[in-house]
């Protein structure tokens, strides 16, 4: 029921898990005894496109309940966030017949600050830092 489980994590009495077969979302409400579950990507602001497997989850901010995606192959891995309110964005992904390719996104991290974001791409072997210089930090 839950392929290829992967990326959990806990916050608040909710815990958070996706499933790459069937690019699932799940939130089980551990209090409550009740779970809701959604495709992953469907509701997609801005550019960019998480159509491929969720992997690993990374839980950022509390109050507005953030959840870093990285990305199990297709054409353009990436990172992507999930808000509260279930909208995704991108934030980065690699180019569609590019060098990444097929790849898979791992490791999300942010430091401290929030004001440098850490990933690097499984196969090719690649670690990447984004560096904030406007000041603010990444959502």
């Amino acid at each position: 029921y839950y392929m290829n489980s992967e990326g959990i994590v806990y916050h608040e009495g909710l815990l958070y898990f996706a499933a790459k077969k069937t690019q699932t979302l799940f939130i089980l409400d551990l209090q409550a005894m009740t779970y809701e579950s959604e495709r992953t990507g469907i509701q997609f602001a801005g550019k960019g496109s998480f159509n491929a497997q969720p992997d690993q989850i990374t839980m950022v901010d509390s109050y507005k309940r953030l959840i870093y995606f990285s990305e199990d192959g297709g054409s353009t891995p990436g990172v992507y966030v999930r808000e509260k309110d279930g909208t995704y964005r991108t934030i980065f992904e690699g180019i569609d017949g590019g060098a990444y390719d097929g790849d898979e996104t791992v490791g999300v991290a942010l430091s401290p600050d929030r004001r440098k974001l850490y990933a690097g791409f499984q196969d090719a072997g690649v670690l990447i830092e984004f560096t904030r210089d406007d000041g603010y930090p990444f959502p």
